[in-house]
């Protein structure tokens, strides 16, 4: 669980002012719902790599539910830190920072829909992962594509497998479309763990900052 039962964004200090409060509670619901969405995204990539057999229609719908759950509420996360809270210490979100991107062009996506289908991009984005076998200790790439595209050889190609680590599920590597500078369409991949690792650390510096405030108004 990333906010800790301790954490003073469940136990809000009373004399918090009420934009405060409701901020925080925000930040609590929105983090909770990415770390639902983490778990449940690896526990339906360890079942879809263990038994691809008995995947149905809606099987991969559910696991883009998952990522685009967390993209979604980490950009929410984010854009309610900087505009509500002044903080002691460096948020870096150098990924964070990258989703705000893959929700817009989402959001707009009757607008870039004719753009992403000359360039034969997925949609809803592409998933790459590392599924790890105990049983026979065989590591495997595995990837998912939300629909038909004519680039799956294209993508695969370009990304480096680390097979570094003995997780089950692991290096799990969202690939999106986002505007870029020149407005236009590009595909970018994001490391799924380092989005969750951001915002972690951008947590444990709430709480210290919460702490700070809570020993300055008792």
């Amino acid at each position: 669980m990333i906010i800790s039962k301790e954490s003073f964004i469940r136990r809000i200090p009373e004399l918090m002012p009420t934009v405060q409060v409701s901020s925080l509670n925000a930040i609590r619901y929105s983090i909770d719902i990415c770390d639902i969405s983490y778990n449940r995204l690896k526990e339906n990539l360890i079942r879809l790599s263990n038994s691809e057999k008995q995947t149905t229609e809606l099987t991969y719908p559910s696991i883009f539910l998952d990522i685009w759950s967390i993209i979604d509420n980490a950009v929410i996360f984010k854009k309610i830190i900087e505009k509500n809270f002044e903080f002691k210490g460096n948020l870096d979100f150098i990924y964070i920072n990258k989703l705000v991107g893959l929700r817009n062009t989402r959001q707009h996506i009757y607008q870039r829909i004719k753009e992403a289908f000359h360039r034969n991009y997925p949609i809803y984005g592409s998933l790459i992962w590392h599924y790890y076998r105990k049983s026979s200790r065989d590591h495997f790439l595995s990837f998912l594509y939300s629909g038909d595209t004519l680039n799956k050889e294209e993508t695969a190609f370009n990304y480096v497998p680390h097979f570094t680590t003995d997780e089950i599920i692991s290096n799990i590597n969202f690939i999106g479309i986002s505007r870029n500078s020149e407005k236009e369409i590009e595909e970018i991949t994001i490391p799924i763990i380092e989005v969750m690792k951001e915002i972690e650390t951008t947590i444990e510096l709430i709480d210290k900052n919460l702490n700070i405030y809570t020993t300055q108004n008792n």
